[in-house]
């Protein structure tokens, strides 16, 4: 899930920069979001090889 909402957030930033003019606010958010999603899609694929690597899916817990 956390997977799906980052790459939303991805591709609607990809969307927007095309759209934004540059050195305006509404560039300025559409960056960040963009490196939001691309950290957040880093972070939720290093904790699915980690927990694939223990031998546990993430749905299992401890």
């Amino acid at each position: 899930m956390a997977l799906t909402l980052a790459s939303f957030l991805v591709v609607g930033s990809l969307l927007m920069l095309a759209a934004t003019k540059p050195h305006t606010p509404e560039r300025t958010i559409t960056v960040i979001a963009l490196v939001g999603g691309i950290a957040a899609m880093a972070v939720t694929a290093a904790l699915i090889r980690f927990s694939h690597r223990r031998g546990r899916t993430p749905m299992e817990g401890k």
